[in-house]
């Protein structure tokens, strides 16, 4: 008997619906079992809806068409691992915070044995089930990254410090450093500074000087053509105005009130509080000015960029490159060298080993500088297949980090305006009309663009 309904399956497979194909239902004959049949053709078993079945053999013409006959479990990914910062806890009505850089410079400053952080460990996912009763793979949380660094100890979870000194956090470390400070501008009696720990100055640095940090730099005044080097994060209260001279570099962020003319590289965020003008900004991760306009010079985001206001009336060539990394894709390029050269050599190795036990064969016997050799060329290969498996992981991580940024974004919470040109990759869109509230993306071989909502 042909059943009176049709069925159609959800993209996810999360869904099964039924629909009537004729409007007089009674005038057909069907019942539970005939449904389930159905169902057991189509090899929908799962999150069967058994008493809207029932109700649609005991009143047909009483159901609203299309109706959900089974519902699928959808898979539920397991929360990453992160820091909870412990460095308010004895203040009354604090929340627990997150741990991290834009907290950090509230809250710099700690003392010997002090507890820091808290590691949330990694949620575990929960698998998922198709209306076909098929497993939805689901992933597990990913570990936390960041170590103890210096002056830094670890202990069930927890990160204390083992010195007075000021909290230095990145996504690979969380340290405690010495402070060197600076009460006024850098000049010839200051000179440039090379400090293992944080470097404050509280005045501006003029052209020509070198500040470089083993943890933060935080400035108060104005950054001029200088060299800023840090292997923490950067943090410029007066703005730079390097007029295309010196660098900014930070292995982890960079927070100004401006940049004009300014070349910056952090390994993490970069931060700008009014504008960039006519700069080179590259960022490991995201870059965000929700509040700052961009006009002119090239972006560099291994992830999102954040822009309140992008180019200008005066048509200004601005490039934005998000999903982009240009250190990322050297390290692959030099990881993808080493792997084939490391694969070449064990490959050799084996082509020597198995030489030299052909002709032990052929003669009965292998002579002792020939074990001496084998056993050498084994602990050889040994080492190499350890170095081969490190760098088959390090790529790995690297196509998954290359995943995560197919999905990034340019956001624009005001203007953009013409001459401005936004790449992913290979793909380049040049606007030639003005845009206000969008968002850019790369989807089915095109940059699009849809509305900020």
């Amino acid at each position: 008997m042909e059943m009176p309904f049709c069925m159609t399956v959800s993209k996810d497979r999360l869904k099964a619906m039924l629909d009537k194909t004729t409007d007089d239902l009674d005038a057909t004959s069907f019942n539970m079992e005939d449904l389930l049949n159905m169902l057991k053709k189509e090899k929908i078993v799962y999150g069967l809806n058994i008493e809207l079945l029932e109700e649609l053999c005991r009143n047909p013409r009483g159901i609203e068409f299309p109706i959900t006959i089974a519902e699928g479990k959808p898979k539920t990914d397991g929360k990453d691992a992160y820091l909870k910062s412990e460095l308010r806890k004895l203040q009354s009505n604090s929340k627990p915070e997150v741990l991290n850089f834009r907290n950090v410079l509230k809250i710099p400053s700690v003392k010997k044995g002090q507890l820091l952080a808290s590691v949330c460990p990694a949620e575990s996912g929960i698998l998922g089930m198709d209306v076909f009763s098929n497993v939805i793979r689901a992933k597990d949380g990913k570990p936390l990254k960041t170590k103890a660094g210096k002056n830094v100890f670890m202990e069930s979870g927890r990160f204390y410090s083992s010195i007075d000194g000021q909290l230095s956090i990145t996504n690979r470390s969380i340290s405690v450093n010495p402070v060197f400070e600076v009460n006024g501008d850098i000049d010839l009696k200051t000179g440039n500074i090379d400090f293992i720990g944080n470097v404050i100055i509280r005045g501006n640095v003029p052209n020509g000087y070198e500040i470089k940090a083993g943890g933060d730099i935080r400035i108060t005044g104005i950054v001029e053509g200088a060299i800023i080097e840090a292997a923490g994060n950067v943090t410029i209260g007066g703005g730079v105005a390097s007029g295309n001279r010196g660098r900014i570099t930070a292995g982890g962020n960079v927070l100004a009130a401006y940049f004009n003319q300014a070349n910056v590289r952090a390994e993490q965020g970069i931060y700008a509080e009014k504008s960039i003008l006519h700069s080179h900004v590259s960022a490991g991760e995201s870059i965000f000015c929700h509040h700052a306009s961009v006009i002119g010079g090239t972006f560099e985001a291994k992830k999102d960029i954040h822009i309140k206001e992008l180019g200008n009336r005066s048509y200004t060539k601005t490039h934005l490159y998000p999903a982009y990394d240009s250190r990322t894709q050297q390290i692959e390029a030099d990881l993808l060298d080493e792997l084939k050269s490391t694969t070449d050599m064990i490959s050799k190795l084996t082509q020597i080993e198995r030489k030299l036990s052909a002709k032990s064969k052929a003669s009965g016997m292998m002579s002792e500088d020939d074990k001496k050799v084998i056993k050498k060329q084994r602990l050889t290969m040994e080492q190499l297949a350890k170095q081969k498996e490190e760098l088959e992981s390090q790529l790995a991580q690297i196509q998954e980090d290359k995943l995560e940024q197919s999905h990034s974004f340019v956001y624009v919470y005001e203007s953009v305006y013409p001459n401005t040109s936004i790449h992913f990759g290979k793909y380049t869109k040049k606007l030639n009309v003005e845009h206000h509230h969008v968002k850019f993306y790369f989807s089915n071989g095109e940059i699009q663009f849809e509305p900020i909502l």
